[in-house]
């Protein structure tokens, strides 16, 4: 593994294009399989190829500024480069889920909507439901 450093180090100092890329291509050939389980592990599989692939590209191109220089801090920054994607893919997804509430209306479950409460009258359940709902508005 101390192959990794070495190859990120050099990479970040390299001034020829064509060696950095060959270098990127050998890096990138040693840390896709681990962060491929750790992508796929965590969200299908449909929608694990593109956070794979922002994985990656943030990797490549945040290459020339991470700041370690062992191992350890090398694979806890692709972590969290894979972490923090990870999350933003789960934003959007609930993002896309919950569309918010236009102001100025009001939810009506199985009762009669009076300025801005809700009368029910089948069960406990839903007079819990309504009292949620009074208190976040």
């Amino acid at each position: 593994m101390n192959e990794i450093i070495k190859l990120v180090k050099t990479c970040r100092v390299t001034a020829g294009v064509a060696e950095r890329l060959r270098l990127a291509e050998e890096i990138f050939h040693l840390i896709e399989p681990d962060l491929r389980f750790f992508v796929f592990r965590a969200i299908r599989p449909t929608a694990a190829k593109d956070v794979l692939q922002e994985v990656l590209k943030a990797v490549a191109t945040g290459m020339k500024k991470f700041p370690g220089g062992s191992n350890e801090e090398f694979w806890a920054w692709c972590y969290r480069i894979a972490r923090n994607k990870l999350n933003d893919h789960f934003r959007r997804q609930a993002a896309d889920r919950v569309p918010p509430m236009p102001p100025g209306r009001t939810l009506a479950v199985g009762g009669i909507v009076r300025a801005g409460s809700v009368v029910m009258n089948e069960s406990r359940t839903q007079a819990k439901f309504v009292r949620v709902l009074k208190w976040n508005p």
